[in-house]
């Protein structure tokens, strides 16, 4: 199996594993496929859980700029999605 990362254009690269390479791991792993063109925010905590998003709105545009038509994001951020912009709105199906 091999996975390969890549910086989004204008990201900084960070030291926690995300819930995007969780998922990255076991749909290898199971031999499943995911959407195309999908996104995924936040982080895994110790005991499981996933993180809310700190800059919910920039890293949502972050990931549509790059190409993500869906945004998988924490339920913790459900209340932030006021903050989202117009434009990203239409551009991106963001699942909660």
């Amino acid at each position: 199996m091999t996975i390969q990362l890549i910086p989004l254009i204008g990201s900084e690269i960070g030291t926690k594993i995300g819930a995007g390479i969780l998922m990255t791991i076991l749909t290898e792993v199971y031999k499943k496929s995911s959407r195309t063109a999908l996104g995924v925010l936040g982080d895994i905590s110790v005991g499981g859980g996933t993180e809310r998003v700190a800059k919910f709105s920039d890293e949502a545009a972050l990931l549509s700029d790059n190409g993500a038509k869906t945004v998988l994001v924490p339920v913790g951020n459900t209340q932030d999605i006021a903050e989202l912009p117009h434009s990203l709105l239409i551009q991106a199906d963001i699942m909660f």
